[in-house]
């Protein structure tokens, strides 16, 4: 019988440098995005408990001067997201890309806000069936999430869920995606956090821009980055989250130039990143 060698274990890339980060936000119209549960908030046990690191939070206001663009990019609502972030002036793209509030005016694609009457059928569906131990369901809208981050078994939660999903999304003509720990639905048009940071790169002439992330959803907006780079439209540089262990979701390791440790490590980065621009 041939031997299977086993998988190889993910490359882990290298502690992102400040001095790095510095470089890139020198240029004269610079700009960072970045996700907030998982990458500025601690993950909470339900979608209404997630809290921003008081000390990112400080050095993103911090920042908001010196930068043509500081932004938050959020599976949540916008204003969901806004409502955590708490800083007036920080524009906040919500639902992947989907919506956009800033300067206190909420915009929403119109592709993906048609099918939000098919997305609230799926979720009063949902309502009704029998959903494993901890689910919460989450109607934003545009998408929805349904979370199993508190059930007692995530593999069996998942399999439950998606095959309780799987037919009601296939008659409303919908997608199904994943991030940690849950299922996100969503409106049959390409719209990611990917397209979401090429229209900030777009809408806000970056000359360089910075991404910090930490899920699976992020890594759209990752992959765009590179392609920017590639193509030699911006300079940036890409951060994922890591947890305190080392682990993270492969696909992110695969698709950032570097790492930080936990919510605090994204905190000390923007930290550092902000007494260098105020020096």
């Amino acid at each position: 019988m041939a031997m299977i060698d086993p998988p190889a274990p993910p490359v882990i890339p290298p502690p992102a440098d400040p001095r790095e980060l510095l470089r890139l936000l020198r240029l004269p119209h610079a700009g960072i995005i970045t996700d907030i549960d998982g990458t500025i908030a601690p993950l909470a046990a339900t979608p209404g408990a997630a809290r921003v690191d008081k000390d990112a939070r400080h050095a993103l206001i911090r920042l908001l001067p010196h930068l043509t663009l500081v932004a938050a990019l959020t599976g949540r609502r916008a204003e969901d997201g806004a409502d955590i972030v708490n800083i007036a002036d920080l524009p906040v793209v919500g639902n992947h890309g989907m919506e956009m509030l800033a300067g206190g005016a909420l915009t929403t694609d119109p592709e993906a806000d048609h099918y939000a009457p098919n997305i609230h059928r799926v979720i009063e569906q949902m309502r009704i069936a029998p959903l494993p131990p901890g689910t919460i369901l989450e109607d934003k809208g545009p998408t929805a999430s349904v979370h199993y981050r508190l059930a007692p078994n995530h593999p069996e939660a998942r399999a439950a869920l998606f095959a309780l999903l799987e037919p009601l999304a296939t008659t409303e003509g919908l997608w199904l995606t994943e991030g940690r720990a849950l299922i996100e639905i969503r409106p049959p048009v390409l719209i990611n956090k990917g397209r979401a940071l090429r229209r900030l790169c777009m809408a806000y002439a970056l000359d360089s821009v910075v991404m910090f992330g930490d899920d699976l959803t992020d890594v759209d907006a990752f992959d765009a980055l590179r392609d920017l780079r590639a193509a030699g439209e911006v300079a940036g540089l890409s951060v994922g989250v890591i947890a305190p262990d080392g682990t993270a979701p492969p696909e992110v390791l695969a698709s950032v130039d570097a790492i930080a440790t936990g919510v605090t490590g994204i905190a000390a980065l923007l930290t550092a990143v902000a007494d260098g621009l105020e020096t």
